[in-house]
Order: C-alpha cells, then sequence, then structure tokens
C-alpha cells in the first residue's frame, strides 16, 4: 500500500511539472514568429533523463493530451478522506470530482430533499444547446435515471441534486445520443423538480473507500456492471457472498431489483480493486418496493444495523 502511496504522490508532482511544461511549451510555440512555425509544429521535444524517465514522461504526456487523462490526473491531487484505519489498509479517491470533470458540472442553490441516485424517477426542467449558445430542445421531463428515456449523460449531471438544485453542464460527444448528432457536443441546463420514491442514499450515513485505482472510464448510470460482493456483519459474519456460490452479479447501474447501495456505490467506481461500503441495512432494501432486494432468501438485516459491503472481481464495463 506504502508503495502505491508513494506512486499516487510522484505522478501528482509529475502531473504538475509536465503541465507546467506543456503551458510553457505551447505559449513558446504561439509567441514564435509566422516564419518558424513550421519548425515548432513538429514532434514534441524528446524528454531529458534515462530509460525509465523518458518513458514515463511520454506516457504522461500523451495521457495528458485526452481530456480524460487530464481529469485523471487532477482528480489524484484531490483531497482525499482518512483512511479506513490508522495503518492505512484504504483511501477513499473522491471519484464525484472525476464525474464532475468529465461533464464539467456545476451546481447551483441547496435543497433538502434527496440527493438523487441512479434508478430514481426525476422531473426535470431543461435546456439542451449546442456550444454555440443554439437551442436544441426545452422543457419538462419525468424519468429514470439510467433509462434510456433520457439522452446519454443527462441522468449522469443530475445524480447528487437535490429538488430544487440547478445545475449546468457539458456532455461530450462520446456521451452524446445517437439518434440527435453523435459527432457533437451539448450544453444542458437542468432543474430538478422532484425526486421519487422519498427515499435516499445519504452521504453523510455511508462511508466508501477504495483500495485502486485506474486510468480508466468510471461507472455511470445505465451501464452494465459485473462484479463479486461480499456483505457482512461488524463481527465479520457473511451473510451474502457471491463469490462463494459461483454467481457473479451482472446489472444495470440503477435496476431497482437490487440494494440501492449497490447503484449508489458503484455509479462513479472505476471498475478496479475492490470498493469497500460501510452502510445500515436500510440501503439494502430495493427503491422499487421499499422492501429488502430480492438477493437475500434468508435473512434480511436489520434496518438499523451496519454492515459492510465489499465490491470486487470487476470486468470490463
Amino acid at each position: 500500500m506504502q508503495k502505491l502511496l508513494t506512486f499516487i504522490i510522484a505522478a501528482a508532482i509529475i502531473y504538475t511539472l509536465m503541465n507546467a511544461k506543456l503551458d510553457q511549451f505551447q505559449k513558446e510555440k504561439q509567441a514564435t514568429p509566422a516564419v518558424e512555425v513550421a519548425v515548432a509544429a513538429g514532434p514534441d521535444p524528446e524528454p531529458e533523463g534515462n530509460f525509465l524517465e523518458k518513458s514515463l514522461s511520454k506516457l504522461l504526456i500523451n495521457i495528458l493530451k485526452t481530456n480524460e487523462g487530464r481529469t485523471f490526473f487532477e482528480n489524484l491531487i484531490q483531497p482525499a478522506n482518512r483512511p479506513l484505519s490508522a495503518g492505512g489498509e484504504a483511501f477513499k479517491l473522491d471519484n464525484s470530482k472525476l464525474v464532475e470533470g468529465i461533464f464539467k458540472i456545476t451546481t447551483y442553490g441547496e435543497g433538502a430533499v434527496g440527493p438523487a441516485s441512479c434508478g430514481h424517477i426525476v422531473s426535470v426542467r431543461y435546456q439542451l444547446t449546442t456550444l454555440t449558445n443554439t437551442l436544441i430542445e426545452e422543457g419538462e421531463k419525468t424519468f429514470s435515471l439510467g433509462s434510456d428515456e433520457a439522452m446519454v449523460g443527462m441522468s449522469d449531471i443530475i445524480v447528487g441534486m437535490y429538488e430544487g438544485q440547478s445545475r449546468e453542464g457539458f456532455i461530450p460527444q462520446k456521451y452524446a445520443h445517437p439518434a440527435k448528432n453523435p459527432n457533437t457536443a451539448y450544453k444542458l441546463k437542468a432543474t430538478l423538480l422532484s425526486i421519487t420514491p422519498k427515499l435516499y442514499a445519504s452521504p453523510l450515513d455511508i462511508k466508501i473507500f477504495d483500495d485502486e485505482i485506474a486510468y480508466s472510464t468510471p461507472c455511470l448510470c445505465g451501464d452494465r456492471a459485473t462484479f463479486d460482493v461480499n456483505i457482512k456483519r461488524i463481527n465479520g459474519d457473511v451473510i451474502y457472498d457471491s463469490a462463494k456460490s459461483g454467481q457473479k452479479i451482472s446489472m444495470i447501474i440503477g435496476d431497482l431489483a437490487y440494494p440501492m447501495i449497490f447503484s449508489y456505490a458503484l455509479f462513479n467506481k472505476v471498475p478496479v480493486g475492490t470498493r469497500t461500503v460501510l452502510a445500515q441495512g436500510k440501503y439494502l432494501r430495493s427503491l422499487a418496493t421499499g422492501d429488502i432486494s430480492r438477493i437475500f432468501q434468508k435473512e434480511q438485516p436489520a434496518k438499523d444495523e451496519f454492515f459492510i459491503i465489499e465490491f470486487k472481481n470487476f470486468e470490463g464495463i
């Protein structure tokens, strides 16, 4: 674990330095006289150092040329929560910052009812425009977060909102609805009018920890995730273990048939390593019925009891 933390710190430092060098290099290119542009526009300068240093520098430069790469490394240097224990066996990567970076989300106002999670039915007032502010459509819409009823990307911008809040976001080309134009990015303005049902996963009640990170796209509403899950009491008694039964969970993020904590915890999860969640039994209930999820056939978890839930052995999304 210490080696991983050392790598993260080193990567953050290298990122900062490389970003500064790239900015300087871009400024120098812009300041170059027109007659010299052809020379300046050639390949990036060869990094200095030994073979490992050169290879790492080239890798980071290539990653930083992509929006997702820059967002990933910026996320590494966001403030992180305290480790699960004093020994530092686990740490929390604030992946909400990664999603905010992908969709360039800005939130306005406060609300007391919520937050909305994948699977919730929401009513929103929205405006969709091109990047040059040409209106495409506007109105009010009611849909389930993660369903086909909403434009791809719209659900992910709304997740985490409270009733009465407004948000602005940017939907990149890869998340745009193919029926409109797969090669066009959009801007979205949305106000959340209502959330149904009135069953919410409160961020204050739930603790989430990751033991591994990766340069990869996180799970979003409507994505299919395949994984093993282990649920146990604080004393270590296991009440559910998909690996032991040999049957992985394969679910759409937002599927109401599964415990609401599944969709809540897996949204923004980069599908590597283990995500450990500490939550009460009430969050093991289904959003669809407000009752215990179908995965529990024998034992029904007590609503106020705390459980440790581990999501692991992910397959690619």
